[in-house]
């Protein structure tokens, strides 16, 4: 009888769901984090418990076995973040298992299109934020930089950030979410955003408390601009809408 996995939400955890499925040669009911779990009433559920090590070594085989590039697309499909997306791992991976690690250049196979396209997705947000997100001073020296992607891109772009601040202390937050990482210029650490994040975030403008850099950004911004050679179109192209909301030089 097939069967619903049900697991913690995290990585790790959907590691161990899809090795725990694989493991059988039938294809599961469903596999569900615990935040969209419902109680199945064809199926019966099998909660599946978290570990890190057997995690990392079904990772280490599919590096192994598949592929490096299985791994990453792997990753970067389920941080999309898209309810649903465990099943199309799970066909992803039962696929590539049964057809070998070229059946991963089947690009309009069913079991392999929709993974790509997530990937691809996640990737493409990911190095658009690297250049749109906006840290502002908020005090005792510490950087804050808002966003609300559509993908959960976060762990994809930190380490750009350590890299490109590592003396700073900075905040990242996915304001939808409501999950951020904490930077301490040694280590980075999960956080919640709060109401103080709210009370930052609807600070006017020209509040005297604000950032100076962020003010003079705005100055500039504005002072460069050529209104004869104002394109929207190509703005929105490079910049699109849905991050206005948190651009600095848009607010």
């Amino acid at each position: 009888m097939s069967v619903q996995y049900a697991y913690d939400g995290s990585f790790p955890g959907v590691l161990c769901a899809l090795c725990a499925s694989l493991g059988g040669r039938e294809r599961p009911f469903d596999i569900v984090s615990e935040r969209e779990f419902q109680p199945a009433l064809l199926a019966p559920t099998v909660p599946v418990t978290t570990d890190d090590e057997r995690a990392g070594r079904f990772m280490e085989r599919i590096a192994t076995v598949m592929g490096r590039r299985v791994r990453r697309t792997l990753v970067r499909a389920f941080l999309s973040d898209l309810p649903g997306r465990e099943m199309l791992l799970y066909d992803y991976l039962a696929f590539l298992r049964d057809r070998g690690p070229r059946g991963d250049a089947c690009l309009t196979h069913p079991a392999v299109a929709p993974v790509r396209d997530l990937a691809r997705q996640v990737t493409v947000e990911a190095h658009r934020l690297t250049g749109l997100v906006r840290f502002t001073r908020v005090g005792d020296g510490l950087l804050l930089a808002v966003m609300e992607p559509r993908h959960l891109v976060l762990p994809l772009i930190a380490p750009h950030f350590t890299r490109r601040f590592p003396a700073e202390r900075w905040v990242m937050l996915d304001v939808g979410r409501g999950v951020g990482l904490y930077w301490d210029t040694k280590d980075l650490h999960e956080v919640e955003s709060g109401p103080e994040v709210t009370r930052l975030l609807n600070r006017p403008p020209d509040d005297p408390q604000g950032d100076l850099y962020e003010k003079m950004w705005r100055r500039y911004f504005r002072d460069i601009a050529i209104p004869e050679r104002r394109n929207p179109h190509c703005q929105r192209r490079f910049m699109p809408v849905r991050y206005w909301k948190y651009l600095t030089e848009k607010r």
